[in-house]
């Protein structure tokens, strides 16, 4: 006979198989699991990034090994068909991103230093508290409130378990107490929910440094890429990045996971941390080789 424990077993199999190694486990449902199936056909590649032969970019035309995109005024439907360093804009044409303070509709008009705000280009990160905006990207703290931007709130008891959002309490920088978190599901041995991360938690720290330092970069990358992967962005500082703003956006299903969970649910961020962690220990290896040589 089975138990329930056998059939949670047969549930929750990882894909060994390598012809069939995906899992769509979000669209499994009651009575009705998820089964392993083949990867999805690669994406087109977007201009700019590197090639063989014209059908594998998404502008049909691969030149010296770069995708190459449509050229300013040339008909498009969308940023993916314009080359680097231009958007599709409302008329259909492609166009020369815009600079700091020109007006802009989205992020991907603007050069890729700059985000949209408030109907203007703006460099990320940078505005002050009590100023205007509507895109928590260019303010200094991440965060707005009442329309501007304001100092980031921050966990009380940082991931705490919860049973609602009233259990996810936050503070403001002056003392005050902040808008709760969100009480999300995790993926766990004890089924536990556990308190979104806020802006001020150190994780959202980490995500915003990592990505001033790639957009300085990133000028030579595609306005869909500017937060890579883009050959212009040091590779390093790329995985670093995707790391931490997954592990910000993601952390309640990732407490706590076994191993079970890792490598069916959670393996993209389980990866990315290895990825992390590896390039850590080959820096610090280089650097004491270096160090070494210099003192002998």
């Amino acid at each position: 006979s089975r138990g329930l424990g056998d059939v949670y077993k047969r549930q929750l199999s990882p894909c060994s198989d390598p012809r069939y190694p995906i899992c769509p486990h979000s669209k499994a449902s009651y009575g009705s699991p998820a089964k392993c199936q083949q990867s999805p056909p690669k994406n087109k590649s977007l201009p700019g990034t590197t090639c063989r032969f014209d059908g594998e970019c998404v502008s049909g035309n691969c030149r010296g090994g770069t995708c190459v995109g449509r050229q300013e005024n040339a008909t498009c439907s969308w940023h993916g068909e314009c080359d680097v360093g231009r958007f599709c804009n409302a008329t259909g044409r492609c166009e020369v991103q815009r600079q700091f303070t020109s007006k802009c509709n989205s992020s991907e008009e603007c050069v890729n230093n700059c985000g949209c705000s408030l109907g203007l280009c703006t460099y990320y990160y940078t505005l002050d508290t009590n100023i205007a905006a509507d895109n928590p990207q260019v303010c200094l703290s991440g965060y707005i409130r009442n329309g501007v931007c304001a100092g980031a709130r921050k966990s009380v008891f940082k991931g705490r378990p919860c049973s609602s959002d009233s259990d996810c309490q936050t503070v403001y920088p002056d003392g005050t107490p902040g808008e709760p978190s969100e009480c999300q599901c995790g993926y766990n041995g004890g089924g536990f929910t556990y308190c979104s991360l806020v802006e001020g938690d150190q994780e959202f720290q980490n995500a915003k440094n990592s990505m001033q330092y790639i957009v300085a970069y990133s000028y030579r990358c595609h306005t869909l890429l500017r937060y890579g992967p883009c050959s212009s962005i040091p590779n390093d500082e790329y995985m670093a990045y995707t790391y931490y703003i997954r592990l910000f956006q993601n952390y309640p299903q990732i407490v706590y996971n076994d191993n079970c969970i890792k490598s069916i649910y959670t393996a993209d961020y389980w990866n990315w941390q290895k990825k992390v962690a590896f390039a850590s220990q080959l820096a610090t290896s280089i650097l004491s080789v270096i160090l070494i040589a210099i003192f002998l």
